[in-house]
């Protein structure tokens, strides 16, 4: 007794979406089937396996294939060629990034199909050049520019590009960058002479503060406040108060705000911040010790005595501080400090004359944080140890 099996058959285009007037490649398989029929998008009596080109499409197109044999006909098996005008991109173009910190890549696919991710060439990137999630979530890995690519899984022929910028560079921890006040970031990576231009690089915001900038803005990578990293833009101004901005923002994001000489922070009954006397405000952050506290922001407020000063020192996660009368500001070997004092136009350590205050800063990469002119001050180290609180 011979049993004869109902036929089954397969169809699949590849690429399945394609830019009008391209071609693709219709590829069958049946069994039990002595023969298969075309029909729809194409026609005509077909072998019982094979591939053949279609002609160019203009608008998306349906293909469908029946197989018979001594077993019957199989169900009609089908695919769907999609037309789409609209090109791989990948947004954003260009990011910047410091260590460890992700960034969203986000495919606009052809079709609206998945695509597969590479980092320089290898797939799903490596510890080393940084990593990407099948949904395009970058990991940044070493310092330097990266290629980013996007391939559509539906046509490999379609791709697209993006660059990250990784930066090593730990923070901005003093006036002019480093002690030789050269001024110069040699970690930065995502500027370069090609795009900063009036076209592609400018003002982000500006940020509202509540007196007089003369002190460096200083900028720290990957502080973790409640649990998330930011790069941070630290500013101090005339009227005793610290400032710490989310440098990653393109709006103006305060992250905190405190006031050094208030209860709060250690501030005494009559006690003001001494704007008769400018230099009572002064910004220091670690500088070749990396296991210093990340921040140590000083205030001096007048207690109404004669002489008598009270300094306040906030950290840099929380903003949090206290008050410590007649206390050393750092150890000298550890903290820079800008001082804005009444000597202006005197320079020490390589300071510079300055061109007056400021009141805000313009943001640039997270690599080039806050570029702005230099303001009137001198820079001294401190001169006495002590340890910084909190950094027990």
């Amino acid at each position: 007794m011979t049993v004869n099996v109902i036929p089954t058959a397969t169809l699949s285009v590849y690429p399945s979406v394609v830019a009008p007037g391209n071609t693709s490649t219709v590829t069958w398989l049946s069994t039990n089937a002595a023969s298969c029929t075309a029909s729809d998008g194409w026609s005509g009596t077909l072998p019982s396996s094979g591939t053949q080109v279609t002609s160019a499409v203009s608008t998306t197109t349906s293909y469908s294939l029946t197989c018979t044999g001594p077993g019957g006909t199989s169900m009609v098996a089908s695919a769907t060629l999609t037309v789409s005008s609209v090109s791989m991109s990948l947004a954003p173009q260009n990011a910047a990034l410091t260590l460890n910190r992700t960034q969203q890549f986000t495919a606009t696919v052809p079709g609206g199909g998945a695509a597969t991710w590479t980092v320089d060439g290898i797939a799903n990137g490596n510890a080393s050049m940084g990593t990407i999630t099948a949904t395009g979530l970058y990991t940044a890995g070493g310092a330097g520019v990266h290629t980013i690519a996007a391939t559509s899984v539906a046509n490999s022929t379609q791709s697209a590009s993006a660059s990250a910028a990784v930066t090593d560079l730990a923070g901005v921890y003093t006036y002019h960058n480093d002690a030789a006040r050269d001024g110069a970031n040699t970690q930065e990576y995502a500027l370069t002479p090609g795009n900063v231009n009036t076209t592609s690089f400018g003002k982000l915001a500006s940020c509202a503060v509540d007196g007089a900038i003369y002190g460096q803005p200083l900028w720290v990578a990957n502080v973790t406040m409640s649990g998330v990293k930011h790069n941070v833009v630290f500013v101090t101004t005339q009227h005793d108060t610290l400032f710490a901005f989310d440098g990653e923002s393109n709006t103006c994001a305060t992250l905190w705000t405190i006031n050094l000489i208030d209860a709060a922070h250690g501030g005494t009954s009559g006690e003001h911040d001494g704007l008769d006397a400018p230099g009572h405000l002064a910004l220091a952050l670690p500088g070749d010790d990396r296991e210093a506290p990340p921040l140590a922001s000083v205030g001096e407020g007048r207690a109404g005595v004669a002489g008598a000063r009270v300094e306040h020192a906030a950290g840099a996660e929380r903003g949090l501080g206290q008050a410590r009368p007649g206390a050393a500001l750092a150890d000298e070997r550890r903290l820079l400090v800008a001082d804005q004092g009444a000597d202006r136009g005197r320079p020490r350590q390589g300071g510079r004359r300055g061109d007056g205050p400021r009141r805000g800063c313009a943001a640039g990469s997270p690599s080039s944080p806050a570029r702005v002119r230099p303001a009137p001050r001198r820079l001294r180290s401190a001169s006495t140890a002590a340890s910084p609180p909190g950094s027990d």
